[in-house]
């Protein structure tokens, strides 16, 4: 398995958004959803084969199928598989967290913003003012192309 680790504010929406607010309402929150940059992360979800894990504080407030389903709203193909352990901060610890306990990933990314995962090695993808092309072809490296079951 592949997994892609996904951060929302940064990569999904602008940095100067702040869709942490509890009172937001559905369409609020997914107003904070930049759906050109959903369509950039289909992208790489279908090329690369990944499962997506959601690792952003937004795992505070959705779990995996309400996130889909936000998503979905926006233009998603694909459905958000887990989630990092809410319990478990920082981030880079939550996702070491969900990986110890996942012993068939052979392959995986975080997208995301913060300064914080640079201890994640080269497993980090840097994204820098909303998903990009660039971003895409990075992980891309990172995890291999899809190999379709036969």
């Amino acid at each position: 398995m592949k997994a892609i680790f996904l951060d929302i504010n940064g990569v999904l929406n602008s940095a100067d958004l702040l869709p942490d607010e509890p009172t937001l309402g559905w369409e609020g929150w997914k107003a904070n959803i930049v759906p050109a940059y959903v369509a950039i992360l289909n992208v790489l979800v279908e090329q690369s084969g990944a499962s997506v894990v959601l690792s952003s504080t937004w795992r505070h407030t959705f779990d995996p199928l309400e996130l889909t389903l936000l998503l979905k709203e926006c233009g998603a193909t694909f459905a958000v598989d887990a989630r990092t352990p809410p319990h478990i901060k920082p981030r880079v610890e939550a996702i070491r967290a969900w990986l110890s306990q996942r012993a068939d990933v052979e392959a995986w990314v975080a997208l995301d913003d913060s300064e914080a995962c640079a201890e994640l090695g080269e497993r980090w993808v840097r994204v820098e003012e909303g998903l990009c092309d660039a971003d895409v072809e990075a992980a891309l490296e990172r995890l291999g192309p899809h190999a379709p079951r036969t």
